[in-house]
């Protein structure tokens, strides 16, 4: 997976990333049904709910949005890191259902006006 993202969040606002997938050969290639993310902090713990969250129609690119309290910030520090994971399986010249992961860093930087 491929996340074209900038590096950094605005604390409660809108941030939206591009997962693209490819095969074992560099190819374009379409997730088996079944594809989920996850959004989680730096000591693993889920945000938000954000666990097991399908992505209803796979395609070989897709638009994950992220937004209010996704990227809240409660501990009262100018950033927090995320990790946004992917999970499925694809179909290729290897074989049907072989695993598909794949995770993303990124930041959420403070606002002043947001109280914590």
């Amino acid at each position: 997976m491929t996340a074209i993202l900038e590096l950094h969040a605005k604390e409660e606002g809108t941030y939206a990333i591009i997962a693209t997938f490819f095969d074992e050969n560099g190819d374009s290639v379409v997730p088996d049904a079944g594809l989920k993310w996850h959004l989680t902090d730096k000591r693993g713990g889920t945000i938000n709910a954000r666990q097991d969250v399908a992505i209803a129609v796979p395609a070989a690119s897709n638009t994950i949005v992220l937004s209010g309290d996704d990227l809240a910030i409660d501990d009262g520090t100018s950033q927090e890191v995320r990790y946004l994971t992917i999970e499925g399986t694809f179909t290729g010249d290897l074989g049907a259902a072989l695993p598909l992961v794949a995770e993303c860093e990124f930041w959420v930087d403070s606002l002043i006006k947001i109280p914590s």
